[in-house]
């Protein structure tokens, strides 16, 4: 087994016992509520026209449903892309149980390999997701994907942990990260401001957090950068 499938092995052993304990919105979990910055963002674009919107790596829907509750008044499409059928089964339940499944676009892939049309999307997200891609040359190809698939003044969101460590509790001891890739917060930050030159930037912030992770049954400390990097288009219309 190589390195991309161990990390993923792992990660789709974590949320898939993750998701099988917690349900969407749950107190005190990281399911408990949207990421502020997606609201506000959504917020942004106003409701004057029905919106579509991408969530790269939506899991079981803790910023797809009630983006899509946001905007079912007013119409609009979310386009909901993750890989793990686990995710794919509890978001479907859930977009039933808050009635926004014919809203919701749910799509099994690995979201280095969706191809993204262009123009189609007034917002992408992509949440604690782009980590997860396997190379830097598919995360490259990905974020080129989402400048060309964002219509005029629209807006990408995207949160990405950085600088991670993990660190074994027992022993004390640093492990290698699962996490696909594993930039410094610099260094995404220069290659995002590349890759949209010419956009507005929205809010551009970072935030140390550090939580329990369990890996292979062993408690692991894992501290990340979290960096947020919100961005708009410019220009109205298509």
């Amino acid at each position: 087994m190589n390195r991309i499938e161990s990390i993923r092995q792992q990660e789709k052993a974590y949320h898939d016992a993750f998701y099988g304990k917690h349900q969407l919105f749950e107190a005190d979990t990281w399911l408990e509520k949207p990421a502020q910055t997606v609201m506000d963002c959504l917020a942004l674009l106003g409701t004057k026209k029905p919106l579509d919107v991408l969530d790269l790596g939506s899991g079981i829907g803790r910023n797809s449903i009630p983006i899509a509750r946001s905007i079912s008044k007013q119409g609009g499409r979310v386009v909901c892309v993750d890989l793990l059928e686990s995710a794919i089964s509890r978001l479907t339940e859930y977009g039933r149980v808050y009635g926004v499944q014919n809203i919701l676009e749910i799509v099994k892939s690995d979201i280095g390999k969706y191809r993204i049309p262009p123009r189609r999307f007034d917002l992408i997200l992509a949440v604690s997701s782009l980590e997860h891609i396997a190379t830097e040359n598919d995360f490259d190809r990905t974020i080129m994907q989402m400048v060309r698939g964002t219509r005029s003044g629209g807006i990408n969101a995207l949160i990405v942990n950085t600088s991670i460590q993990e660190l074994d509790q027992a022993s004390g001891l640093t492990r290698d990260p699962m996490v696909e890739l594993n930039f410094s917060s610099a260094r995404l930050i220069e290659k995002l401001n590349g890759f949209y030159a010419g956009w507005k930037i929205l809010n551009l912030s970072s935030k140390r957090l550090s939580f329990p992770i369990d890996r292979n049954g062993r408690n692991v400390n894992f501290q990340t950068e979290a960096l947020t990097y919100a961005v708009q288009k410019k220009g109205s219309g298509d």
